[in-house]
């Protein structure tokens, strides 16, 4: 039978019933085949919104399946009653045998325009879905949907970081504060306050979930359990200059995007921090006007142990360890550079296509690939870490991206980003598949613009944080950490 998105002609019915017939005359063989009216009638209700379209097909197809099954009034002409022989009524009965075969085929004629129906409309949905970036929920085993948002930490800030201890247990977040969430009971276990106080920093757990690390602009790093300050490390610029100054807000630019959107403004972006796979070392991104660097820690005595020193115009943004320990990676000057820190050596130098501010970037977990957010053009790139061969562009969102985070398993990345609706600005977070590179889920659960997103170590949650991008006053609004599932 022919396939058509559009509604079935009812004046067909006879010559759709009559080829289904001839091709389908030996599929039921049994003369108690005989199709269930209220299947029929339960589709229709389920497929009520186009009942209208399909209602004379019904009618008439009924008619005929009606019409089939009645056997003829003896009442009308008793004259014209023939008795037959035993063999003639044999053939009489096989032809009955075949009417109610027609007529069970005409049911289920009915019943596969129906099901097709619904099959073109879901997957309509589908197509309108991934265009108009709408999520279609998926059940999954632990009883959630993906989307599914299972709890919201909110913060008084805006809150530029997420991060998850290694066993899954607790979530640290960083606005004005670090603050640590048991993820069993929602509940808040500790704040973290910098010194002095700062509403613009990022936060990162250490490998082996004993300690907390901030990058306020200095480095300070807590005891995870307790809470105590153990380490609190002087300003790099003064260890590596006779003439440093202590870093503060102002000192922090403005980071422009692409000039061809005029709609978006300078915004400012805290450095971050990583750790080593070892846990001994952490490389921090340090925003100095004066003289912006990538500094290398000894964690235990606060020792420098490697700096990468920018020229004043190229101002350094993200920062990120390979997972192998091998290199580190940080965004500069609408470029990624990967650093050899033993050897002090560039060995790849990424520039970005769309000639504009990279503003984050991940390692993929077998530290081969590198994921960078192009701020300008809206879209990830994913390449290869130390050729920048076999790049893929990831692209759909509306705005810039500001967050990125692969799965723990190297499958899937997520992007954060904001679309605007009106004079506001929404938060979203997209789910990408790393091997095809087609989007596999749509979050749409932040009042704020995306500003971080982090994946639990088991794959199976996301926390994703938002708030309204700092003004040029410094200025910020409060914030909320959702923590959704995607698996």
């Amino acid at each position: 039978m022919a396939q058509d998105d559009g509604p079935f002609d009812p004046a067909s019915i006879d010559e759709q019933l009559a080829q289904c017939a001839h091709d389908n005359a030996r599929m039921y063989n049994q003369p108690s085949d005989v199709p269930d009216r209220s299947l029929v009638q339960d589709l229709q209700r389920l497929y009520q919104p186009q009942a209208e379209a399909y209602k004379r097909t019904l009618e008439r197809a009924w008619q005929r399946v009606e019409h089939s099954r009645q056997p003829a009034d003896p009442s009308e002409d008793n004259e014209s009653v023939v008795h037959l022989p035993a063999k003639d009524k044999r053939a009489q009965r096989r032809s009955f045998f075949a009417q109610q075969r027609l007529s069970m085929i005409a049911a289920i004629i009915v019943v596969c325009l129906l099901l097709g129906s619904v099959l073109a409309v879901f997957s309509s949905v589908q197509r309108v879905g991934i265009g108009s970036h709408q999520a279609l929920p998926t059940a999954t085993k632990g009883g959630h949907q993906r989307g599914t948002t299972l709890f919201t930490y909110h913060d008084p800030v805006s809150v530029y970081a997420v991060s998850w201890s290694p066993d899954g247990k607790r979530i640290a977040t960083a606005s004005n504060a670090v603050r640590v969430w048991d993820r069993a009971t929602n509940r808040q276990l500790l704040t973290l306050v910098p010194q002095p106080a700062n509403s613009f920093f990022v936060a990162r757990w250490s490998p082996d979930g004993t300690r907390i690390a901030a990058n306020t602009p200095v480095l300070e790093i807590w005891n995870a359990t307790t809470g105590q300050r153990q380490v609190s490390c002087p300003d790099p610029f003064k260890l590596t200059s006779n003439t440093g100054r202590n870093v503060d807000k102002q000192h922090i630019p403005a980071v422009n995007g692409s000039s061809a959107d005029e709609n978006i403004d300078p915004v400012p972006v805290p450095g971050t921090i990583d750790w080593s796979a070892d846990g001994r070392y952490i490389a921090q991104i340090y925003q100095n006007v004066e003289q912006p660097m990538v500094v290398v820690w000894n964690v235990t005595n606060c020792k420098v142990v490697a700096q990468y020193k920018s020229e004043r115009n190229e101002l350094p943004l993200d920062v990120a360890w390979s997972p192998d320990g091998k290199h580190i990676a940080f965004s500069v000057d609408r470029a990624v550079k990967v650093w050899d820190y033993a050897t002090d050596k560039v060995v790849y130098t990424y520039h970005d296509p769309f000639e504009t501010n990279i503003y984050r970037l991940a390692w993929s977990p077998d530290s081969k690939r590198i994921a960078s957010a192009s701020y300008g053009s809206n879209t990830v790139e994913v390449w290869d870490a130390t050729t920048g061969s076999h790049a893929v562009i990831y692209r759909g969102h509306a705005r810039p991206v500001f967050a990125l985070a692969w799965s723990p398993d190297g499958s899937a990345l997520a992007s954060g980003s904001s679309v605007r609706e009106g004079t506001t600005l929404t938060g979203e977070v997209r789910v990408w598949d790393a091997v095809t590179s087609q989007l596999m889920y749509l979050y749409q659960g932040h009042a704020h613009p995306v500003l971080a997103v982090g994946w639990s170590p088991d794959g199976k949650l996301i926390a994703s944080s938002d708030g309204k991008l700092v003004d040029r006053s410094g200025k910020s609004s409060d914030g909320n950490v959702n923590v959704w599932s995607v698996a």
